[in-house]
């Protein structure tokens, strides 16, 4: 019993807190001056390259929410980074969970192999450092709306998928009122559900290729709780008045006829047959035509 009592007494948090808050503090100062060689010590060994090649989000401050130590040799560390939204040209405070152990005696962060969607998702604020595999989390997809200007419904759709152990709440959603309206909604996704966020783009721009934002702002377990430091915020690109390249190819569309297409048309596709199987190509100065070739001579002429 006693060597229980003194097994609980040296895993009481406290000593990880001590070592490892100060490792934090120096890891993430290093990041917000743009150092990543002196931050590079506080990554571990076997992440250090994806590290290097990782794109950092652009933020201007941080600060440490919250140590929560899984033993002596590990600790989840919550900290929030003023980021800049570079579609929306603006800051907000966004969550970042990284996960932290113990290597060679002193403190290192795991790093997570980067991925094209993770850099993109780190400069669109879409979504926080991405969970590791088996770790419950939210997932929002996709990861860009486009709605197609051929497309006579002009919706966008947004799917929340809520893979945590608790119910999630929709905060708010924020997006142009003046090219948009919401269609469908919920307040609430239980734990394994779906929610669908519908909306329709209701502006008559001659313009196409247009860029804008859909935000979602969800919380977690009780729905009353105060404050948006608790609410996670997903930001969304939205591509409407879009035609994509494969469709400019097959309807022949330049700048100049894409500008005058307007909504409802629908341009006839841009074929060219291929030449017969069998014939000749056409080459200056003789005839293919065979009712113009000369007569073949016989031995009798």
């Amino acid at each position: 019993m006693s060597l229980v009592l003194v097994s609980l007494l040296i895993f009481s948090g406290s000593t990880v807190n001590t070592e490892l808050t100060p490792a934090v503090q120096t890891y993430w100062n290093l990041l917000e001056k743009g150092d990543k060689i002196g931050a590079l010590e506080y990554v571990v060994l076997r992440g250090r390259n994806a590290f290097i090649r990782r794109r950092e989000p652009p933020f201007r401050s941080w600060k440490l929410i919250k140590i929560e130590p899984r033993s002596q040799q590990e600790a989840l560390v919550t900290v929030e980074i003023d980021q800049l939204l570079v579609l929306a040209g603006t800051y907000y405070p966004m969550p970042v969970k990284e996960s932290w152990v113990r290597e060679e005696g002193r403190w290192r962060v795991r790093v997570v192999q980067p991925t094209p969607d993770m850099l993109k998702n780190l400069y669109t604020g879409q979504s926080e450092t991405p969970e590791e595999p088996g770790v419950p989390h939210l997932e929002v997809l996709p990861n860009r709306v486009k709605i197609h200007f051929l497309d006579r419904s002009q919706k966008g759709l947004i799917q929340i998928q809520n893979n945590l152990h608790g119910p999630v709440w929709v905060s708010r959603i924020e997006f142009d009122q003046t090219r948009f309206e919401l269609l469908e909604t919920g307040e609430s996704i239980g734990p394994g559900q779906k929610l669908k966020v519908i909306f329709r783009y209701i502006g008559k721009e001659s313009q196409k290729q247009l860029k804008s934002e859909v935000r979602l702002f969800l919380k977690r377990g009780l729905r009353d709780s105060i404050g948006k430091d608790k609410e996670e915020l997903f930001a969304i690109p939205v591509l409407y008045n879009y035609v994509s390249p494969g469709a400019r190819g097959l309807l022949g569309l330049t700048q100049e006829k894409l500008l005058q297409l307007e909504r409802g048309e629908h341009p006839a596709p841009v074929l060219s047959m291929p030449a017969k199987s069998g014939s000749s190509p056409d080459i200056p100065g003789v005839s293919t035509d065979k009712t113009k070739l000369p007569k073949a001579k016989t031995p009798t002429d």
